[in-house]
Order: C-alpha cells, then sequence, then structure tokens
C-alpha cells in the first residue's frame, strides 16, 4: 500500500470523527441550563413582577363627560406585554401591542372600561385596570336613537330605541323616523310605558307607514283633563328593524319631529341624534 493509499484512508476515518465531535458540542451548547433569575417574566424569577396594564389617559373615574367620542391609553409594566380591552360586558377584543382605542358613538349612559395584560408565557393580570364614568353629551330637550351605532348581520332582527333628553311640559310629540328600505325594514314597534317617563300616563297614538320610502310617523298625546305634562329622560318608543343586505345605512329623524304643550305650545327640539347601521 503506498503513501497516498494510506493518507486517504486516515482522511476517510477522520471524517467521521470530526463530525461526532461537533454533533457532542451542539448537544452540549443545546441542553445548558437557564437561570430564571435572567428572565423578568419567568414566574420562578424572585423579583418576578405579573402582568400590570395601567391606564394613563381616560375620564377620571366616576366623572361624567360631556362627548360621546373618547381615546383611552394605557402602558404595560414590562416590554413584553400584550393588551385586550373591553367596554360594559362586551367580548374582550383580541389580544395586541396597541396601547391606545378610541371609542366613538358611546350612548347616554354609565360605562365601565376595561384593560388587561399578559405576557408571551401565557401569564395574565387577573384583575382588569377599570375605570367607569358617564356619557352626557345630548342637550336637551332632543330626540337621540339609542343605540347610536349598531353592528348586526343579514337578515338579524335589531332593537332601536327613540329616546327623549332632558324634556319639561311635554303632552304631544311627533316621531318620524327616515331609513333606506333597501338596507332596513321595520317589523313593528311598541310605547314603552314601563320604567319610563310615559310610566303611569294614559296615551293616544296615530301611526302611518310608508315602507316605500322608508318612513315610520308616530304620533303621541297625554290623554288628561288636568293637562298633564312629562317631564325627565327615557325611552319612548322601541322599534324593531330587520337587516337586509350588507352595507352602511342611517336611522334618523325627519324635521317633522316636534314637541308641544299641553296648550299647544311648541317646545324647541335642540338636537336630534340619528343611529349608525353596519350590516355584516
Amino acid at each position: 500500500m503506498n503513501r497516498k493509499t494510506i493518507t486517504l484512508l486516515i482522511f476517510i476515518l477522520l471524517i467521521p470523527l470530526s463530525l461526532l465531535i461537533m454533533s457532542c458540542d451542539v448537544l452540549t451548547t443545546q441542553v445548558e441550563d437557564v437561570n430564571p433569575d435572567d428572565n423578568p417574566i419567568d414566574p420562578d424569577n424572585p423579583d418576578y413582577e405579573a402582568p400590570l396594564a395601567t391606564i394613563v389617559e381616560s375620564p377620571d373615574d366616576g366623572s361624567t363627560i360631556n362627548t360621546d367620542i373618547f381615546t383611552f391609553r394605557w402602558s404595560g409594566n414590562n416590554d413584553d406585554c400584550q393588551f385586550s380591552y373591553r367596554l360594559n360586558n362586551d367580548s374582550w377584543s383580541p389580544w395586541s401591542t396597541d396601547t391606545s382605542i378610541t371609542l366613538d358613538y358611546m350612548d347616554e349612559i354609565h360605562y365601565s372600561f376595561q384593560v388587561k395584560a399578559k405576557y408571551s408565557t401565557d401569564s395574565v393580570q387577573h384583575v382588569p385596570s377599570t375605570v367607569t364614568f358617564t356619557v352626557d353629551a345630548i342637550e336637551g330637550p332632543a330626540l337621540w336613537l339609542y343605540h347610536k351605532k349598531v353592528e348586526t348581520s343579514v337578515n338579524d332582527i335589531f332593537s332601536i330605541y327613540v329616546m327623549a333628553e332632558e324634556v319639561t311640559e311635554l303632552a304631544m310629540m311627533s316621531v318620524i323616523l327616515n331609513f333606506d328600505p333597501a338596507f332596513l325594514q321595520v317589523q313593528n314597534y311598541e310605547i314603552c310605558e314601563d320604567d319610563s317617563i310615559l310610566n303611569g300616563h294614559q296615551i293616544i297614538r296615530t301611526d302611518k307607514f310608508d315602507f316605500v320610502n322608508g318612513i315610520l310617523t308616530i304620533y303621541l298625546a297625554l290623554i288628561s283633563s288636568e293637562q298633564e305634562s312629562l317631564s325627565g329622560c327615557g325611552p319612548i318608543v322601541r322599534v324593531n328593524f330587520k337587516a337586509m343586505q350588507q352595507g352602511t345605512s342611517n336611522i334618523f329623524f325627519d324635521n317633522g319631529c316636534y314637541f308641544r304643550k299641553a296648550n299647544n305650545d311648541p317646545i324647541e327640539i335642540i338636537s336630534k341624534v340619528s343611529s349608525l347601521i353596519e350590516i355584516r
């Protein structure tokens, strides 16, 4: 066997040995222990802090605001944080790194805004950070629709409430709702006599339906020999609609709406607030 052959054989034998040594190095690196003290989001770290979202911009807790749009901002106690929020008892939003949300079309009601944080290890803040507030954005006397914004689906039935806001000496009213019949159809309506400013009063009503042009007209008047009247805020009529096709539409008050006193004197309606309908 000549020298070249011997050299070649030695080289061939060394290749597997080299590969084996390299693989051992890789395995040794992969199983190297990680010290939990080096990971601030590891619960075993003695300095571990649970995920926490802090609301840094919002209405004052327990306050009343005169706008129906507000931007909420928050921060986390670690760069690893993701966040989820909700308004009242709505579903929690998907987890994200977003630290703000602008909420609009808020109704004239009491609200609770909550936000919580979590780490990539799936450790979640147990008690959400919370702020409560009330929206009072509509100056009365006024007519407005609750909800100001509705998200629904094709063929779904949903309700809209006609609300009277800050009325005094109200004895007669005309409610005229306009809507696009290509997107919406009125199913029926009912007078809100329980738990409203109409409770305990006798009422006469007449109505007119124009489904071709999308107009619902309702006339209401108190029946009284002593010139009774209504004061305050609350629901007057509930109207049930059916969503007909995908798209965005509006339900709004006609200019022919009116408030009147028992002596037939007009009451100025300062504002009429419509409802935005988003159909999926």
